[in-house]
């Protein structure tokens, strides 16, 4: 009789716990990108250019997305790899949808907690490979990581592009690493590989540090930042592997 009554008060107690954590939850709703700590802040350059998507044509926002923000899937995927997100898994493609969920979102804080609540107006990636069941999806902003959307998810929120972002790629003879990478991850490929970084043209640039040359982006369009790199130089951003150029005159561009 104890141990039935024993039972029966523990079975009371994890139902009122639940009970209670289920209340909990509701009482905690929160934003899941603004009122949670990011995973990440690498993304930051990109949030003016998507605080302007809620006042365009969602027909409209694929097009703005490649011309103001190029690289995007491949600086998502860049940075989810820097934060273990992701391993070496080759990624296949990152589809973007956009919209809002009034309430049955749970997402994951930068300390790797489950967060519940809603979101408004926000860019999400859908990252795929071969090596996974399911794709990764993760708010643009922060890039936190989303871990259940409710069932309306797919007839609510927007499709609005795919995009296959190339993680490998060989410097071509007048080119430099921008036109394959962001200014970010240039900067972060130069600081990882110890390519020199210089401020200013003419004949005398100033070398300057990757922490310099971060500081200068906002003002690129008034001074120079350049990466000395040599045609032929093998980038493998999924790997890590960099293999230096071979040509005979160094490329100087961000």
């Amino acid at each position: 009789m104890k141990k039935r009554v024993l039972f029966i008060g523990l079975v009371l107690t994890i139902f009122l716990l639940a009970l209670s954590c289920s209340s909990k939850d509701e009482v905690e709703a929160v934003n899941v990108v603004d009122d949670v700590a990011p995973l990440s802040t690498m993304m930051e350059y990109s949030y003016p250019m998507l605080d302007q998507l809620v006042s365009m044509p969602v027909d409209s926002i694929d097009e703005f997305l490649r011309s103001t923000l190029p690289h995007l899937s491949s600086d998502i995927v860049f940075y989810l790899r820097q934060e273990h997100v992701l391993k070496d898994e080759c990624i296949d493609s990152v589809v973007f949808l956009y919209g809002s969920l009034e309430g049955g979102v749970s997402a994951l804080d930068a300390q790797f907690r489950s967060r519940h609540g809603y979101f408004e107006n926000e860019l999400i990636a859908s990252v795929f490979s071969s090596k996974f069941v399911n794709p990764h999806n993760v708010f643009v902003k922060g890039l936190c990581r989303v871990l259940t959307f409710p069932p309306t998810a797919l007839a609510t929120l927007r499709y609005i592009g795919v995009d296959i972002p190339p993680e490998e790629f060989t410097i071509q003879k007048g080119k430099g690493l921008i036109e394959y990478v962001s200014y970010q991850i240039a900067i972060d490929l130069a600081q990882r590989h110890g390519l020199e970084l210089y401020r200013g043209g003419g004949r005398e640039p100033q070398k300057i540090t990757p922490d310099e040359a971060r500081g200068l982006e906002s003002s690129t369009d008034q001074e120079q930042v350049m990466i000395l790199v040599y045609p032929g130089a093998y980038f493998n951003l999924r790997t890590g592997e960099y293999r230096p150029g071979r040509g005979p005159k160094p490329r100087f561009a961000v």
